[in-house]
């Protein structure tokens, strides 16, 4: 198998972070591009209805997204790696399963991925953000012999 394009799905969450951080390892390791995506779900029915503030908002969004993912690329070139961004408007699992359709070699994600391994033609790698140990809390101190 050759892998060629990876897309990374992004939500700005620490997990998709994680993913793309992986990504980068594999994407050096492959000679690969990285296809930075994030899906912009619009706001409930605003679009719809035709609602000025409810359209002004997704615009906002899309502003947002728009320079966050023209960030993480600019980062993934800065170290010698290929990437592009791309961000489409629907719904996430969607929107993912036919960019991977039109870009991708290999999906790799870093959040809740069910609905795009089930539906997905393309092999998927889940990543998921290495959990600190959580500390334990300091043992009460022994009263034995403690005089009251």
């Amino acid at each position: 198998m050759r892998i060629r394009r990876i897309l990374v799905p992004i939500d700005f969450s620490a997990g998709s972070d994680y993913a793309l951080k992986y990504a980068a390892v594999l994407a050096r390791e492959f000679g690969a591009r990285i296809i930075v995506f994030h899906a912009l779900e619009p706001l409930i029915l605003g679009d719809i209805y035709g609602s000025p503030e409810i359209a002004g908002l997704n615009e906002e969004l899309m502003r947002s997204a728009s320079r966050r993912v023209t960030l993480l690329v600019a980062r993934l070139r800065k170290r010698g790696l290929r990437s592009q961004g791309v961000i489409e408007r629907g719904p996430a699992a969607h929107a993912i399963l036919e960019q991977a359709a039109k870009s991708a070699d290999l999906i790799l994600m870093g959040s809740v991925a069910e609905k795009v391994v089930r539906g997905a033609r393309h092999p998927v790698l889940t990543v998921r953000e290495p959990r600190r140990p959580a500390r334990r809390p300091a043992r009460a101190r022994s009263r034995r012999g403690a005089k009251n």
